[in-house]
């Protein structure tokens, strides 16, 4: 007689991609709209995650400022902090959405390397899956905190 092997069927959780939306209040009718935002994600996730089992899951959106607020101190935002596990994709249309704090977009970036889940801002091209992109990351958040400052000038020098 023939023994059956059994076999454990262990169930590992499946990873997934998160997309990141926000205007900040005063831009609620500028061409980066929260719909183009949203297509844009939903386009990305259906091209590169075509062929995998990763799906995307929803897409978080928030109405407040960059500067004031840090990425994951924000309503959707921490919802989404709280929502992100290993293996997952955090996919945001541009840095700007995210942050404009230099020291927030170093944050998210360790916490995205510590909690082992990845970043992708389409603008840019940044991946931080790899050592290019997460070097990509570092610089143009430099530059966009960079921006920031300048325009802050430039309104002080205005008045």
């Amino acid at each position: 007689m023939a023994r059956l092997k059994k076999t454990l069927s262990v169930e590992y959780p499946k990873a997934v991609a998160w997309g990141y939306s926000r205007l900040s209040t005063d831009e609620s009718r500028q061409p980066m709209s929260r719909e183009v935002q949203e297509r844009q994600i939903r386009l990305y996730c259906d091209y590169k995650f075509a062929d995998t089992r990763i799906k995307l899951k929803t897409i978080f959106h928030d109405e407040v400022s960059a500067s004031r607020t840090k990425m994951f101190c924000r309503e959707a935002g921490g919802q989404l902090n709280m929502a992100l596990k290993a293996g997952d994709h955090l996919i945001v249309s541009k840095l700007d959405r995210l942050t404009r704090s230099l020291l927030d977009f170093a944050g998210l970036m360790a916490d995205a390397q510590r909690e082992r889940w990845n970043l992708v801002v389409l603008d840019l091209g940044i991946d931080l899956s790899t050592p290019t992109g997460e070097l990509h990351a570092s610089v143009m958040a430099s530059v966009a905190q960079w921006e920031r400052r300048r325009i802050g000038e430039r309104t002080r020098d205005a008045l």
